[in-house]
């Protein structure tokens, strides 16, 4: 058993099962310190590597043998930055205060940051399409609004309401590594490829 191979295997099982080191942490009862710590240098006593074993429900050997060469499909990413995700969710509030910043901040927020983070991509392509979703539909109660006040003002109250309840929602989503959702978004922007977000 080498230090590396403890490393790579715990890294390996936890991706594979779309783990945050938060999450496998709890669900091992040990603290996400530990995880790092030995995902980084693969020091682990026994008793922890059997606690690991046990929450990734794998034998203990199949953290302490040598990786082997994957040659299935590469584990789905999850995203390392929480604190990213959530303030991605959350930036789409600031519409509430300047004209279309519920698009804007989170498209320069995401072009910023470029990262290699395949999940961020992907949920700031989602926040992005959501966003101009519910700005499509602002746009449509202003038009009611001026024709027939009590359509657009319902439709006004729902876009505003179902916007800030989702934003919410999906930040407390993205802080616990589940996976966010934006039902109604028109597809503004592609998708590219495919890509996992957190389990």
């Amino acid at each position: 058993m080498t230090s590396d191979s403890v490393a790579q295997n715990l890294l390996l099982h936890r991706l594979r099962l779309g783990l945050t080191q938060e999450q496998l942490a709890e669900r091992a009862g040990v603290t996400a310190r530990t995880i790092q710590r030995i995902e980084a240098t693969g020091a682990a006593h026994l008793t922890t590597l059997t606690l690991l074993a046990t929450a990734l429900a794998i034998p203990v050997q199949a953290l302490q043998t040598p990786a082997p060469t994957p040659k299935s499909p590469a584990p789905t990413p999850v995203s390392a930055d929480r604190h990213a995700l959530v303030l991605l969710q959350l930036l789409p509030l600031l519409g509430a205060v300047v004209p279309f910043a519920n698009v804007l901040a989170p498209l320069f927020y995401w072009l910023h940051r470029r990262s290699d983070d395949p999940v961020f991509a992907a949920q700031a392509r989602l926040v992005v399409n959501f966003q101009l979703s519910v700005t499509v539909g602002i746009g449509a109660a202003v038009g009611l609004l001026l024709s027939y006040f009590p359509a657009g003002l319902g439709l006004l109250m729902l876009c505003s309401a179902g916007a800030l309840a989702l934003s919410l929602v999906n930040a407390r989503r993205a802080w616990r590594g589940v996976r966010v959702r934006y039902p109604l978004a028109l597809p503004a922007l592609s998708s590219g490829p495919k890509v996992g977000s957190p389990a």
